[in-house]
C-alpha cells in the first residue's frame, strides 16, 4: 500500500504515498516525482501536526527510567479518573485515551501511572506552535498536542521544483521539534483538512505520510465509516442502519436520502468522506469564536446531597462565567447537563431575558432546571454546566435610543467580576472564591 521513502533523520523510515513516489530510496523518491499528481499542482498544500503520545511522552523525557515502560497518565482510579494519555507501550494493553482508570490498571497491571501537570503540557504546546509558525503565520491549533498548516505559500522557500517542498518541508519540521523539544510528532500532508488529518494518523509514531486527494478516495474506500475524522459510534450506528457501511457506501448514498434521514450533517459527511472540505486553516488572531462554553465534572462517588450538587453546579458556573469574560463573551443560554448513577442522561436549556456572563445568573438558572427526580432521590454521577448562544460583549455595547442601559446593580457586578478576575489572574484561582466554595 505504501512505499518507504527513505530516512527521515529521526529514527524510522518517513512512508509516503506510492502515487507520487515510483522508487524506495530517497534520491530515486526525489528524482521520480509522479508529474500528473505532484503537489505542485495542488490549489492547497495542508498539513496536520500530530504530537505522539504527547502528555506520556513528555513525562517520558523528563524521566528517562520511563522509556519502555508503559506510562499512563490521567486521574486516579479510585476518584473515577480517566486516561488522558498513554505511551505505546500501554497501548498494547488495550489502553487508550477516554478510558476509565480503573479499567486501564486492570489491563495493564504493570502500568505507570502519573497524575501529569497540565500546566507542563500547556507550556510544551506553546513551544511547539512557536517552532510551526516559523514555517507559516497560518497555524490553527486544534488541541494542545496537534495543529493545521496550511503551507500553500511557503512552496517557494523550500525547494524546486515545487513537487518535492512539502517533502523537505515536513521533514525539517519534524527534525526541528525532535532537536529543540526532545519529541516526536507525525505528519499528514493533503490538500485539505480532512486528508491531512487522516494521513497523519496512518504511520504513528513518528511518520509523514503524503496523500492526494485520488489517493485517499482509494485508500480509505473499503475501511468502515467510524474511520472518518469526526464520525463517532452513534453517526456510525445511525449509517450502518441505512445500510452504509463503507466509506465508499456513504459516497455513493444519494445524498437527497441522507439529507432527509440525517439532516444537514449530510452535506457534511459526504464532503470528509470524498476528502473534498474546503475548511481554512485560520491564523492565530483570526480564530474563529467560539460556539458554546462548558464545564463538567464526574463524582468521586454518587450523591443525593442537594447542597453538594448545589456547590457543585455553583463552582462549575463560576469557571464558565470566568471563561465568558476573559473571551468577551455573552451568554444568550444557559443548559445543565445531569447523569444518574444508571448513566441516565438529561440535558435542559433556557434562553435568558438578556446576555450575561455573570456566575450568579448562570448558576441559578442552572440549579433551576436540575430535575425533581434528582433533587435527593436519584443518585447523581455528573454535572455539567454550558453557556450557549453567545455574543460578543462589544457587539451589544451600543444601547437603543429607547433604553436607559443597564442598571446600576447590572453596572456594579460587572465592575466587581472584572476586579474579582484580576485578583485571580495574578494571585491564582483560589485567591478568591464564593463563600459557599471555601469548604
Amino acid at each position: 500500500m505504501f512505499e518507504l521513502a527513505g530516512h527521515n533523520g529521526l529514527g524510522r523510515n518517513v512512508v509516503l504515498n506510492k502515487m507520487f513516489f515510483e522508487h524506495k530510496s530517497a534520491k530515486e523518491m526525489s528524482d521520480n516525482i509522479n508529474s500528473k499528481t505532484s503537489p505542485k499542482n495542488w490549489d492547497r498544500v495542508i498539513m496536520h501536526v500530530d504530537m505522539d503520545a504527547f502528555f506520556a511522552a513528555i513525562e517520558i523525557r523528563n524521566d528517562p527510567s520511563l522509556k519502555g515502560k508503559p506510562v499512563i497518565v490521567g486521574g486516579p482510579a479510585d476518584k473515577r479518573g480517566v486516561v488522558s494519555a498513554c505511551s505505546y507501550e500501554a497501548r498494547e494493553f488495550g489502553v487508550h485515551s477516554g478510558m476509565p482508570m480503573a479499567r486501564a490498571q486492570r489491563l495493564c497491571p504493570d502500568g505507570v501511572i502519573i497524575g501529569g501537570s497540565l500546566e507542563m503540557y500547556g507550556h510544551v504546546s506553546t513551544q511547539m506552535i512557536k517552532i510551526l509558525l516559523d514555517y507559516t503565520p497560518l497555524v490553527e491549533p486544534v488541541s494542545v498536542d496537534e495543529a493545521f498548516l496550511d503551507v500553500t505559500g511557503s512552496m517557494k522557500i523550500w525547494s524546486e521544483p515545487l513537487s518535492h517542498a512539502p517533502l523537505r518541508l515536513a521533514r525539517d519540521l519534524k527534525k526541528r521539534i525532535k532537536e529543540n523539544l526532545d519529541l516526536t510528532c507525525s505528519v499528514g500532508v493533503g490538500q485539505s483538512r480532512i486528508i491531512a488529518k487522516m494521513a497523519s494518523k496512518l504511520e504513528k509514531p513518528d511518520g509523514l505520510t503524503i496523500l492526494s486527494r485520488k489517493r485517499y478516495r482509494e485508500l480509505f474506500a473499503q475501511k468502515p465509516v467510524s474511520v472518518l475524522w469526526g464520525v463517532g459510534e452513534k453517526t456510525a450506528h445511525a449509517l450502518n442502519r441505512m445500510k452504509i457501511i463503507t466509506v465508499a457506501d456513504l459516497i455513493e448514498f444519494p445524498a437527497d436520502q441522507l439529507i432527509k434521514r440525517m439532516g444537514k450533517s449530510a452535506i457534511w459527511l459526504k464532503t470528509i468522506a470524498k476528502g473534498d472540505d474546503t475548511g481554512k486553516v485560520h491564523a492565530l488572531d483570526h480564530l474563529p469564536d467560539e460556539k458554546s462554553i462548558s464545564h463538567e465534572t464526574t463524582f468521586a462517588k454518587d450523591s443525593t446531597d442537594l447542597e453538594y450538587l448545589r456547590t457543585t453546579l455553583l463552582a462549575l458556573s463560576v469557571k464558565v462565567a470566568r471563561r465568558l469574560r476573559r473571551s468577551e463573551f455573552l451568554a444568550k443560554t444557559v443548559s445543565l447537563k445531569v447523569r444518574s448513577d444508571s448513566f441516565k442522561t438529561i440535558t435542559r436549556d433556557k434562553t435568558l431575558s438578556q446576555p450575561t456572563d455573570d456566575q450568579t445568573i448562570i448558576f441559578k438558572t442552572a440549579f433551576s432546571l436540575l430535575p425533581e427526580e434528582f433533587r435527593g432521590k436519584v443518585p447523581v454521577r455528573l454535572l455539567g454546566v454550558k453557556a450557549d448562544s453567545l455574543v460578543k460583549r462589544n457587539d451589544l455595547t451600543q444601547l437603543s435610543l429607547f433604553t436607559h442601559g443597564p442598571d446600576s446593580h447590572n453596572q456594579s457586578m460587572s465592575k466587581l467580576n472584572k476586579t474579582i478576575d484580576s485578583i485571580k489572574e495574578r494571585f491564582g484561582d483560589s485567591s478568591v472564591k464564593p463563600g459557599t466554595l471555601i469548604r
